[in-house]
């Protein structure tokens, strides 16, 4: 469901990254970039933007069960990677006067990284938000997700 309209960016080998535009003459498509290279290896494609929204985190007991009665708190957030270029972690809540939170990972070289990126937060886990994000025409493969934080459990005895 892709057409060539959508071809949107060229890759240098050195990782720089050229806008194109593509531009329609009735008869063909035609992809341009203002760029004065010589001798160079392009790789042409489109900007890929990806959100990952993930789920609310639940506390458990030591025998896997939800935790139901207490308040928790997100306090930080450690996202790992393989094959990676750069994203951003961003986390958001609904609660008022809460600040929106985001950290950048940016491979300082073109080749694939693999390792992990905390995030320091702060807020009720129920109303906080965690949101990956990727705006580049490099590769973002996330690979596991961990969250730390603070759960203070009610204690109230049934009659």
């Amino acid at each position: 469901g892709y057409t060539d309209y959508e071809i949107d960016t060229a890759v240098a080998a050195d990782g720089t990254v050229y806008p194109l535009q593509s531009i329609n003459d009735g008869q063909s498509i035609r992809t341009t970039a203002n760029v004065n290279l010589t001798n160079a290896v392009l790789l042409i494609g489109r900007k890929v933007v990806s959100t990952v929204k993930l789920s609310e985190s639940f506390a458990r007991d030591p025998q896997k069960k939800s935790i139901i009665e207490g308040r928790s708190t997100l306090k930080k957030v450690v996202v790992s990677h393989t094959n990676t270029y750069s994203y951003d972690v961003v986390t958001a809540s609904d609660e008022n006067n809460a600040l929106t939170r985001t950290s950048t990972f940016t491979n300082p070289t073109v080749e694939p990284d693999r390792g992990e990126m905390s995030l320091y937060t702060q807020g009720n886990t129920e109303k906080t938000k965690v949101t990956l994000q990727s705006d580049n025409p490099f590769p973002a493969c996330f690979t596991s997700y961990e969250i730390y934080g603070l759960i203070t459990q009610n204690l109230s005895e049934r009659k």
